[in-house]
Order: C-alpha cells, then sequence, then structure tokens
C-alpha cells in the first residue's frame, strides 16, 4: 500500500511539472513571437523595399542570382521544341509562317525574362510595348547581386543561350520553308522593332552592374543581320523575276506595267517601314536599286527587238526597185517561205507608253524622296531615281522616234514634205504638219502625245534641212523665201500644238533655225555680214558640216 499511495503521489507531481512547463512553453513562445513581430516591423520600417515594376501580387522565396541563372540545355532544347513544334523533322504538317515564328521567339524571350525574375511565365507581360518593362524587371532582379564576381558570366552565358537556340531557330525555319521577302520582312520588324528594344535595354544596362554582355551582343546582331541580309537578297530575286515576267516581250502578250510601278512604289517607300534603323532602311535602299535596275533591263529587252524591227522594216521599204527585181523578190520569199517585215504601231505604241511612265515615277519619287535614316543615303536614292528616269527618258525618245519613222513609212503620202524645187508658195512643211496633226490626235491617251509631238518636229526638221541641202530653191526672190520660212514656222508651232511642251529641245532648235535663216533677209535682200553671222549659229544649232551646208545653199538660193 505504501509502495502505491508513493506511486500515485510521484505520478500527481509530473503531471502538474508538465503543465506548468507546458504553460512555460507557451508564455515563452508568445514573449519571443511578440519579440520578432516588434523586430521585424522595426527592420521593414529601418529598411524599406526596393522599388521596382511589379508583373503580380505573387511572392516566392528569393534564392542567389548565380544559382538561378544556372541553364539547363537540354531541357532548353525540349522548351525550344514547345515554342516552335513546326521546326520538328517528325512534324510535316502545322503553321510555318513568319507569323507563328515570331509568336514561339516572343514566348522564347517571354520566358528568358521570367527565368531572370523567377515567376512564371505568365506573369510576364505579352503586349510588344510592354515588353522593355520585362526587361527592366529582369534588371532590377540581376542587380540585387551585383557584387558577386560570376554576374556577368552567368548573364551572358544564360541570355546567350536563348538568343543562339533562336538564331538556330531562324536558320532552320529558312532551309526548311524557303520563304519569300514578305515573310522575312514581317520576321525582321519583330526582330527591329519589339525583341531588339528589351533586348538591347538589357544588355546595356546590364553593363552598369555586371560587364558588358559580349556574347550577348554578338549573338543578337548576328541573328538581326542574318534576317535583314536573307530579306534584302530575296526581295532583290523577287524583283528580278516579276520584272523579268511582266516585260518577257510586247509581241506576245501586253505588260501588265501596273504591277511593275506596284513594286516599284514599295521598294521606294521602304524607308517608312524600316525607318529609326539606319542598316535596315540602307538594305531597303540596296533594294531599290536593284529594283529599279531590274525594270530598266527588263523593259529595254523587251524593246530592243521592237526597235530592229523598225530598222529592218524602214530599211526594206526605201530600196528603190525596178518591177523586175520586185517580182524576184516576191519569187524568193515564196520558195523560201521567208517572212517579210512588218511593225505595228500599237505594239510600239504600248512599249512607249509604258517607259513613259516609269519615267515618270522615277521623277516624282526623285522629287520627293522620304528621308532614308541619313541625309547621304537619302541624297543617294535621289540620285539613283533621277539616274533612272533620265535612262527612261532615253528609252521614251528612243521608242517615239521608231513610232513616227513606222508611221512616216506607213503613211508617206499624208506626210510627205515638199521639196523647195516644187515652187510651194504656201510653205514646205505645210501638207506634212497636216498629217502629223491628224496622227497624233488619233494617239490613245495623253501621256505619249509629247513624245510624239517632239518626234515627229525633229523628223520633219531633218529631212527639211536635207532638202533645202540637196534640192535647194532655184531664182527665188526674198520676199519669196521669207513667205515659205514664215509658213513652215506656223506648221511647226501647229504640230507642238497650243499646248506644246514649253522648251521642248527639237521644237526650239529647228525654230531656232528658221529665224536665223530669216534674220539673213532682214532689209529684203541678202548681206553678207549677215550671212556670216547666221553661219555661226547654225553651227551651234546643227552640228558644224550641217550648219555651213544649210548656209551656203540658203546663200545660193537668194543671191541669184
Amino acid at each position: 500500500m505504501v509502495l502505491l499511495e508513493a506511486a500515485r503521489l510521484t505520478g500527481d507531481a509530473r503531471e502538474d511539472v508538465s503543465e506548468c512547463e507546458d504553460s512555460d512553453e507557451e508564455s515563452t513562445s508568445c514573449a519571443v513571437s511578440s519579440i520578432l513581430s516588434i523586430t521585424t516591423a522595426t527592420s521593414s520600417a529601418s529598411e524599406p523595399e526596393p522599388s521596382t515594376p511589379k508583373f503580380g501580387s505573387k511572392a516566392k522565396p528569393q534564392a542567389a542570382i548565380t544559382e538561378v541563372l544556372e541553364v539547363d540545355c537540354r531541357l532548353l532544347d525540349q522548351q525550344f521544341s514547345a515554342w516552335l513544334p513546326f521546326l520538328q523533322e517528325q512534324m510535316v504538317f502545322g503553321d510555318r509562317s513568319a507569323a507563328a515564328v515570331a509568336d514561339g521567339l516572343s514566348s522564347a524571350l517571354r520566358h528568358l525574362w521570367a527565368f531572370i525574375c523567377r515567376v512564371a511565365d505568365d506573369e510576364v507581360p505579352e503586349a510588344p510595348l510592354e515588353a522593355s518593362q520585362a526587361a527592366e524587371r529582369a534588371l532590377a532582379i540581376a542587380s540585387q547581386d551585383a557584387s558577386h564576381k560570376m554576374l556577368r558570366e552567368s548573364l551572358d552565358r544564360l541570355v546567350g543561350e536563348f538568343l543562339s537556340r533562336m538564331q538556330q531557330a531562324v536558320e532552320d525555319w529558312l532551309q526548311m520553308t524557303d520563304p519569300g521577302a514578305e515573310d522575312l520582312s514581317h520576321l525582321s520588324q519583330w526582330l527591329l522593332f519589339e525583341a531588339r528594344p528589351a533586348i538591347i535595354y538589357f544588355c546595356d544596362a546590364a553593363e552598369s552592374f555586371a560587364g558588358r554582355l559580349d556574347r550577348s551582343r554578338t549573338v543578337y546582331d548576328s541573328l538581326e543581320k542574318l534576317s535583314l541580309r536573307e530579306w534584302e537578297s530575296r526581295s532583290c530575286e523577287e524583283s528580278a523575276a516579276l520584272f523579268a515576267q511582266i516585260f518577257e516581250g510586247y509581241g506576245e502578250a501586253v505588260p501588265d506595267v501596273a504591277s511593275a510601278l506596284r513594286r516599284l512604289g514599295a521598294a521606294a517607300a521602304l524607308w517608312r517601314r524600316w525607318r529609326g534603323h539606319a542598316e535596315a532602311t540602307e538594305r531597303a535602299a540596296s533594294v531599290l536599286v536593284a529594283s529599279l535596275n531590274a525594270a530598266l533591263r527588263s523593259q529595254r529587252a523587251a524593246a530592243q527587238p521592237l526597235r530592229q524591227e523598225v530598222q529592218m522594216f524602214i530599211r526594206t521599204r526605201k530600196r528603190r526597185r525596178s518591177f523586175r527585181r520586185t517580182l524576184q523578190d516576191f519569187q524568193k520569199m515564196g520558195a523560201c517561205g521567208e517572212k517579210s517585215h512588218d511593225c505595228s504601231e500599237e505594239v510600239l505604241h504600248q512599249a512607249l507608253q509604258d517607259a513613259v511612265q516609269l519615267g515618270s515615277f522615277c521623277r516624282s519619287a526623285a522629287a520627293e524622296p522620304g528621308f532614308w535614316a541619313s541625309e547621304t543615303t537619302t541624297a543617294m536614292c535621289v540620285e539613283v531615281l533621277s539616274s533612272f528616269a533620265k535612262a527612261f527618258e532615253s528609252e521614251v525618245s528612243s521608242l517615239a522616234e521608231a513610232l513616227v519613222s513606222v508611221h512616216a513609212t506607213n503613211h508617206g503620202d499624208d506626210v510627205r514634205i515638199q521639196r523647195f524645187s516644187t515652187g510651194e508658195d504656201a510653205g514646205v512643211l505645210t501638207h506634212a504638219a497636216r498629217g502629223w496633226a491628224r496622227f497624233l490626235d488619233t494617239l490613245p491617251g495623253n501621256v505619249t502625245l509629247q513624245p510624239c509631238r517632239r518626234a515627229a518636229v525633229a523628223l520633219m526638221a531633218n529631212t527639211w534641212t536635207q532638202h533645202l541641202i540637196r534640192f535647194p530653191p532655184r531664182g527665188w526672190s526674198a520676199a519669196r523665201m521669207l513667205s515659205v520660212l514664215q509658213a513652215d514656222e506656223a506648221a511647226v508651232m501647229h504640230v507642238r500644238g497650243e499646248r506644246g511642251e514649253a522648251g521642248a529641245p527639237e521644237v526650239e532648235s529647228f525654230l531656232a533655225v528658221l529665224s536665223a535663216l530669216r534674220r539673213i533677209l532682214r532689209n529684203g535682200k541678202a548681206e553678207w555680214k549677215d550671212l556670216a553671222n547666221a553661219e555661226a549659229e547654225l553651227q551651234r544649232l546643227l552640228d558644224e558640216d550641217t550648219g555651213r551646208a544649210v548656209a551656203q545653199a540658203f546663200w545660193q538660193a537668194v543671191s541669184q
């Protein structure tokens, strides 16, 4: 009994002690909690948190930045395969457009900022204008361990791994799909105006506390150059192929010059697309030059056979043969199956109209070139456009001369120029001027009117000069010669029209020749001193030999 009682008393005492101990621990823990809360509040009040932009309200424990920046390359490859699934060889179908590539690369870039910030991807802004905010947040997180000696290497290695895989993805896309210039333009615009601001901002700002991220900058520059280089190359190739197809030949189909003008207009406006980026704008200027060169080369290649046909046609029609020789030629043509040379004025007019429109485009573009990133590049584009405008204007003059020559050959009676020896008092050019005026009225459209006017006047002036030299008038009085000169001047003005092009060199030159000849007879008779002055002016207006021959022929006609 004694032992049982002692055991009971001992157990009650231990329970009392344990209860006291429990109560003591609770009071102690309460006291410690109060102290920690006070200490925490005090430390929070004395050490404010850094003010950095946040993606969301979720908070996660922050580990050392160098521990976070360690990247698993195998895992990163798997993530890129998920972001760009169409690049896998076993994927036969899928969206492989430039927009899909840009979306995949945007997901990779968003994961990079989330990886540095130690947040989920969905907490990173997706809008293009907020991409720099994500880079700024990542920069603030990375700068917390600015004193760590391995920070620069860790940052450079991490960003470089992401960018190198982005470049490899673009290279694989180029090899698998062979995209066109428009797709490459879309991807390049995403790189320059959405990805570049965030990447360059991060690399530049990280240099202030971690050092220069050489590898990251090098890889991004390589990616940017790759995209722009491929866009430039494909743009030039597509322009050359398009213009070669448009100007395949005037004999088979009518060229779609409207498509050519749209292509050139898009090339001339590329400075707007790449505004703010010097290298891209310079490459755009190169595309403009290549497009203009392709247009001129293709147009000349299509028009050259027409000019050769015109020369053969005129040479054949001008041959003077006897009836027997002509009959023999017809027999040879029938036996050998030889085709007679023929030229269509409609085809020549179409080629002339195309050249006029291309030249007008170059002139208009040179007048309003825009701003190509720098004054030097802009001046170069203006000079190039002006040079191509002159080249197309040379084509216009050549084709207009060919068209007028064919019309003169086909309608010789309507535009025939009388000889001085026929004794016409109404003017040598009066009859021809009426015929050329009717021809000009029948031209479709107005863009080819002025070139044909100049060509017609040039042909009239050349024929008039040759007739004066070879068939000068005999026994004409000074008054009669003055009357003929005035009538011919009126005929030239009639061909030029009331709204003729002011300052046309062909018209003004011939009018100056007629004026110089009239000054020889200003006193009603030929004066030797007036002849000497007129001869010098004629040699300036015409070539030296032709001017001397015209002055001598005119002097012999009026002095007799």
